[in-house]
């Protein structure tokens, strides 16, 4: 049997699969990660020093195949933000505290399928950007010259070297909505004066990058050693001049497919190799002398924007890929 474990919320990639798991028939469970908040069912694990009462309502060894697309999201933001009786300090305290409650209860489900086949594991679900980067330059590819620092004049000094340098988080993009709007934490261009607005002469360690200029970006999404690449023309706008999820909705980017070297897919497939990854989506640009820099990993990215534009119909091929390794299994098993 194979489990999808995904959230209940904005993951049309999942649907999709799941729609053509259903047309082949194949034997599928979704598992959503608020099932812990479910009101309706009664979540339970019982640990006790005679098997026979040992229990856990959500038992993961019982599937074959795991494919890992995404997992818990935390729901009770406005039950404690809202609570006039905490103060701010606290609701952040007592958020963070049931943040890590949930992923205790977590890691030891996850751990029940230890020896099961992952795709990937949860553990691999957000990837250190910094050693993904070491990595990718010992597989040959050629990335941004970063740079990590908390000082001023490191920065000031790296804006000399490289005239043009970016911004962006060393972790995970994320949203923030204040005062009724939403602001992203995408990626921007530092001018001098940024920097020497900092009085200290001291900020939190942030991450900065030489700006690459490009000719068009490539979004490639990694299967089963093969790679599914597409062009994308975002810099055409100053707005996207960076970063292509800046969108223009009214005049989207022209987005094709496309077919990276052999001999960069060789070095990219040493990449995933490395880290030992059976599915992500991959960042790059393609210079104005066609050398493709590699910027980043993301193994939940979503891949429906490669899939659609470029007619590669990824959804079906994941869907596949699932019954093949399930099939696999079967066989090895008998």
């Amino acid at each position: 049997m194979i489990a999808l474990l995904s959230q209940n919320y904005a993951e049309d990639t999942t649907d999709e699969i799941i729609d053509w798991l259903t047309l082949y028939k194949a034997d599928c469970v979704r598992i959503n990660g608020e099932y812990m908040l479910d009101e309706d069912a009664a979540q339970t694990i019982r640990l006790s020093n005679t098997s026979e009462n040992s229990f856990c309502s959500l038992n993961l060894s019982d599937f074959e195949v795991l494919w890992f697309r995404r997992w818990n999201q935390f729901e009770m933001e406005e039950e404690i933000f809202n609570n006039p009786n905490i103060t701010p300090l606290t609701k952040h305290k007592l958020f963070s505290h049931l943040i890590k409650e949930a992923s205790v209860v977590n890691s030891f489900l996850f751990s029940q399928a230890q020896s099961k086949k992952w795709i990937d594991k949860p553990s691999l679900h957000s990837l250190n950007k910094l050693k993904i980067l070491s990595f990718a330059q010992k597989a040959g590819l050629r990335i941004p010259e970063t740079l990590v620092t908390n000082k001023s004049s490191e920065v000031l000094d790296f804006i000399d070297q490289f005239t043009h340098v970016i911004t962006k988080p060393i972790s995970e993009v994320d949203i923030f909505e204040i005062e009724g709007k939403n602001y992203c934490l995408d990626t921007k261009l530092v001018e001098k004066s940024d920097i020497i607005k900092q009085e200290s002469g001291f900020f939190y360690p942030s991450l900065f990058q030489e700006a690459i200029p490009k000719k068009y970006e490539i979004r490639t999404f990694y299967l089963d050693n093969r790679f599914y690449s597409m062009a994308i023309f975002s810099q055409r706008r100053k707005e996207s001049k960076y970063d292509y999820r800046v969108y223009d909705y009214d005049k989207p980017d022209r987005m094709i497919p496309y077919q990276l070297s052999s001999k960069i897919e060789k070095q990219l497939l040493s990449l995933v190799k490395m880290i030992d990854i059976k599915h992500c989506s991959i960042d790059g640009v393609i210079t104005d002398n066609l050398e493709f820099v590699f910027l980043e990993i993301n193994p939940i990215g979503q891949f429906g924007m490669v899939s659609k534009p470029c007619n590669y119909y990824l959804e079906k091929k994941m869907a596949n890929y699932l019954i093949h390794e399930e099939e696999k299994l079967k066989v090895k098993n008998t």
